[in-house]
């Protein structure tokens, strides 16, 4: 239970102490185990880690301090408890532990900024609940994306989970009056990727009532905004996100010549120029980030980091699919599909490792434990057990 109640107050970043917390969960794991286990995916994020922080070092850069926690979120994860042979229920507590602290999160900054300003503030200008600096749409909401992955999961399954919807549903407005077009998106998404596993996979009568009362909700709250109900529609209307899907003219223009496109052909174009990073292709791109954690590792850390994020990504989707092949599991498809689609593409359109640190922590946490309840009971298990005293 302590566990996870740590793991909570990770996701949450409590008190901008969430890497303080996880290394005290890697103490916890040590002090309790006399030793940790680890495997060759551990050795690719501890490699990862380095050349990134050499790259970055030799430019005379301040490496994200995430960077430097990466191997230890996998031993955290790796070596979470599982409860005997059902480690389903392990991966799906602790994926929602780890979703509702992130969310929660976003909850709190929702609070503060209606104390403090009496009402939201529609523009870009918004702020962080622990720090009280000022934070952008992405560094507001990319707390909320694993939260998104769920939502098709908590529909369908519907009893206690519903009662997470009513942290949920305020995020989502929030994240529509900041502006963050990613997490809007990504709600999207998820509803979708839900959809199409229960119409593929479900043959239960309850999963199509599920159905029912998820399309139910979508025109219920279409339905809310048309008649302005507590004011929806002209909270959206003055919203930040509309201002900036319109200046962004995405009709008139054709998709790869919007802002972001072009930052990455940038990017791209210049790939070869500058493979071993140290920032010149951002330099190059006007000091812009790609949004994408390929190009903006490849910018920072250079060709060999991104060889060994690469490797590690494909581990983690190879990972995640064959979780959900384990049993014939519809709660498992419902789960983790949705939830796969989400963080890759949470990954390809924000700035993962400068912008949402506690996000590609708490990625590697579940991918780790994934791994683990993949391999528990299967004759190769390749992992490997360091004592330390």
């Amino acid at each position: 239970m302590m566990a996870y109640t740590a793991i909570i107050l990770m996701a949450m970043n409590f008190m901008l102490a969430g890497n303080y917390i996880l290394f005290v969960l890697f103490a916890g794991i040590c002090i309790k185990n006399k030793r940790f286990r680890a495997n060759w995916k551990f050795l690719i994020l501890l490699a990862f880690s380095a050349t990134y922080i050499l790259a970055d070092t030799l430019s005379s850069s301040s490496t994200p301090a995430v960077v430097w926690f990466l191997p230890i979120a996998y031993i955290v994860g790796y070596n979470w408890e599982m409860k005997g042979s059902d480690d389903y229920r392990t991966i799906l507590g602790l994926i929602f532990c780890i979703a509702l602290g992130m969310c929660f999160h976003v909850f709190l900054n929702m609070c503060y900024e209606l104390l403090q300003n009496r009402g939201f503030n529609y523009g870009a200008i918004h702020y962080d609940f622990w720090s009280k600096k000022v934070s952008a749409a992405t560094g507001q909401m990319s707390n909320f994306a694993i939260s998104a992955s769920l939502i098709p999961f908590i529909l369908l399954r519907r009893k206690k989970y519903l009662l997470s919807l009513i942290l949920i549903t305020p995020c989502i407005l929030y994240g529509t009056i900041v502006g963050s077009r990613t997490s809007v998106f990504l709600v999207a998404l998820s509803l979708a990727i839900g959809l199409s596993v229960f119409a593929f996979s479900s043959k239960r009568k309850s999963a199509r009532i599920a159905l029912l009362a998820m399309i139910a909700i979508i025109s219920l709250f279409i339905l809310l905004i048309e008649s302005n109900t507590f004011g929806l529609s002209e909270m959206i209307n003055n919203s930040y996100l509309l201002r900036r899907l319109s200046s962004e003219s995405y009709v008139e223009q054709d998709f790869f010549s919007s802002e972001r496109w072009n930052i990455r052909r940038t990017y791209l174009q210049n790939a070869l120029v500058w493979p071993w990073g140290g920032g010149k292709l951002r330099d190059l791109a006007s000091g812009l980030y790609a949004h994408d954690i390929f190009l903006d590792t490849l910018n920072t850390g250079g060709i060999f980091a991104l060889c060994f994020l690469l490797i590690y990504s494909i581990s983690l989707v190879r990972n995640a699919l064959f979780f959900t092949r384990r049993g014939d599991s519809f709660d498992r498809r419902v789960l983790v599909v949705p939830y796969l689609s989400v963080i890759l593409t949470e990954m390809l359109m924000e700035p993962i490792i400068e912008g949402a640190p506690v996000f590609l922590i708490c990625v590697v946490i579940i991918d780790a434990a994934m791994t683990r309840a993949n391999e528990m009971g299967t004759p190769n298990e390749n992992s490997i057990s360091v004592k330390l005293f």
